[in-house]
């Protein structure tokens, strides 16, 4: 939570504000609520490091072509 914040060093961070940051992290543990959603897009294209989605979404990484290379859909 603290790096969230901006603090590179959280255990140089003043009592103080290091107390509150877990006091919040207990509250927000209790009242969180996990949920998920998910949907299958239809990979068009994957090449040179770019997949192109069905909905005209781009996404770029050298580490696709590897590992989805022969994948038809993302979710």
């Amino acid at each position: 939570m603290l790096r969230i914040q901006g603090y590179a060093e959280p255990d140089k961070v003043r009592p103080a504000i290091r107390n509150t940051a877990e006091a919040m992290a207990v509250l927000a543990e209790r009242i969180f609520v996990p949920e998920v959603y998910y949907r299958r897009v239809e990979i068009k294209s994957c090449v040179d490091g770019t997949i192109s989605l069905e909905t005209g979404t781009t996404f770029h990484s050298d580490a696709f072509a590897g590992v989805l290379h022969d994948c038809r859909e993302i979710i």
